[in-house]
């Protein structure tokens, strides 16, 4: 066997040592951490370049990450803010959120039968078992049809009187009569 020769390397290495600028702030006396100076790549490595490369590449794929984590959380959370008006709906009937119908019938920027819907989906009353699913052809006549009734009720001249007492009397009149009283109750108010 002959003797084995080193290879000459024609290439220069560049400096290992990266580049250091101290920072001194002079009005607090406090000596930072030295800052490592990225923008001269030339004064890095081959290697070290390869590794802030990657690093960055990293720290890219973490972002994304990051926000896929937090956009996951924020529907979650979302949901759980879904599942709490639902169920204050079942509890309270219709009368759960008062404050979304004012908002949806009497919104400058809500359309029409975006209103209707509210205020159809805000009124129906709580079934407890499986509720039949309305087409879409359905929806859209009910909707119609109560928009003409809400259009009736604002031309009303006792609701353009005093709105909150039309309301009043409406719901002693409609809600009271479909809410009859036990026959207990009946009984201890006659004697």
């Amino acid at each position: 066997m002959g003797k084995v020769r080193k290879t000459k390397s024609y290439r220069q290495h560049q400096p290992a040592v990266p580049v250091v600028k101290e920072d001194r702030d002079e009005e607090d006396e406090q000596v930072e951490e030295p800052v490592e100076d990225t923008s001269n790549e030339s004064a890095l490595s081959r290697g070290q370049r390869k590794r802030m490369k990657r690093r960055d590449t990293f720290l890219k794929k973490m972002g994304m990450v990051q926000r896929t984590v937090s956009q996951k959380q924020k529907d979650a959370q979302k949901q759980k803010d879904e599942q709490k008006q639902n169920a204050k709906k079942k509890i309270y009937g219709m009368f759960g959120s008062l404050e979304d119908l004012q908002e949806s019938l009497f919104s400058e920027t809500a359309a029409p039968a975006q209103a209707a819907a509210a205020a159809v989906a805000a009124t129906e009353p709580v079934k407890a078992g499986p509720v039949k699913q309305l087409t879409g052809k359905q929806k859209k006549r009910l909707a119609m049809h109560e928009l003409g009734h809400l259009k009736a009720v604002h031309t009303h001249p006792a609701f353009q009187a005093n709105p909150f007492a039309a309301i009043q009397m409406h719901l002693q009149n409609t809600v009271v009569n479909q809410n009859p009283q036990p026959p207990a109750a009946v009984a201890s108010k006659k004697k």
